[in-house]
């Protein structure tokens, strides 16, 4: 179990991540930006944790409202978290990468 969770460290950071977000209280005083919390008043990434929390309790137009990148951001944390569950499941497996008959790129 231990070698398990070494080697995939980042998908149970991200799996834990997802979790809390989805069951994280929305609309409450509960800060979690280092950048509010040290007393600036501007941050550029406040509100995306609400905003991915609305996608994951699919309401996207509230996301966009909260903030314009929680829908890309749920989408490739997500993409992430399924690419990492797969590799964990069969770790030959070329599910989401590219590979040509020929062995080379195309031009």
């Amino acid at each position: 179990m231990k070698i398990v969770f070494y080697k995939n460290k980042e998908l149970f950071f991200w799996t834990i991540a997802l979790v809390f977000l989805y069951f994280l209280p929305f609309g409450n005083d509960l800060v979690l930006c280092p950048i509010k919390l040290a007393g600036f008043s501007f941050c550029p990434g406040c509100g995306i944790g609400s905003a991915i929390h609305l996608v994951l309790r699919l309401r996207p137009v509230e996301s966009i409202h909260v903030h314009y990148l929680g829908i890309p951001a749920t989408i490739v944390i997500l993409y992430r978290t399924i690419t990492l569950y797969l590799k964990l499941i069969n770790p030959n497996s070329n599910v989401f990468r590219y590979s040509s008959p020929s062995g080379s790129l195309p031009s």
